[in-house]
């Protein structure tokens, strides 16, 4: 389980659940240079990350705090997995997906989408609220986790 950020292009008139569910069914290679351009660039950022490619998705993963970005050919994922309990270490683990949001963006015309809040967010002025979207994730988890 994680909290996931959803990256899709914004379409006039269609609804952003709609955008990437296509992107999601969408048949092309994620092996493209935007996709690449983005490794070089996360890399750069964090010569810690992992890489995993296949044709489908590129896996882009930060394993000390369980991030993981996912690339495909008209979009991504960013995941934050549900194991971080001290607020401090949260502050710190979104502060990394800030990090890398900006970067991605820089890059692409990607958009975010919140599926916990349930709209697009802004990574510069909705932090604070995915934050304590997590944090009310985590307190409402039973307790074996």
């Amino acid at each position: 389980m994680s909290y996931d950020l959803d990256l899709f292009i914004p379409q006039a008139n269609i609804d952003p659940i709609t955008t990437i569910q296509e992107a999601a069914l969408h048949a092309d290679s994620a092996q493209h240079p935007i996709n690449h351009t983005l490794i070089t660039v996360l890399k750069k950022d964090n010569p810690e990350f992992h890489v995993q490619k296949t044709d489908a998705a590129i896996g882009i993963i930060e394993h000390t705090h369980g991030i993981k970005i996912s690339l495909y050919y008209n979009g991504g994922q960013v995941n934050i997995p549900y194991w971080h309990s001290d607020q401090q270490v949260q502050r710190i683990v979104f502060w990394n997906v800030r990090r890398y949001l900006r970067l991605i963006q820089a890059e692409t015309d990607y958009a975010i989408y919140d599926s916990q809040l349930g709209r697009v967010v802004t990574i510069e002025d909705d932090i604070p609220t995915i934050i304590a979207s997590y944090q009310r994730a985590i307190a409402n988890m039973p307790s074996f986790l």
